[in-house]
């Protein structure tokens, strides 16, 4: 009987079951990572498959999480991670500088 429960779980590899088990800042730190990699999808990079993997990231994480103030706190992470990864070249655009622009830098 006990060979057949295991038949009917899902397989999982170890480190995705350590994960999914995990809590606290390893889970908020794993969310900050993936909203990065998310933020890889944009200009000036555009590595659009990255934000489809740091989005699957956010689903996966939110969804394991054990309630709503855990989803949302995962969501917080991942946004902050990913407005970090964006918001870097926005202060000096990367490449030359216009001239009309060489005063305001």
């Amino acid at each position: 009987m006990a060979a057949e429960r295991e038949l009917g779980a899902p397989m999982r590899p170890r480190f995705i079951a350590g994960l999914a088990a995990a809590s606290g800042w390893k889970v908020r730190g794993l969310a900050a990572v993936f909203g990065l990699i998310a933020g890889l999808g944009f200009a000036p990079l555009n590595l659009v498959p990255a934000f489809a993997l740091g989005l699957m990231g956010l689903v996966w994480l939110a969804a394991e999480a054990p309630h709503r103030r855990a989803a949302f706190v995962v969501g917080w992470w991942w946004g902050f991670g990913h407005f970090a990864a964006d918001s870097y070249w926005i202060a000096r655009p990367p490449g030359p500088v216009p001239e009309t622009m060489r005063d305001q830098f």
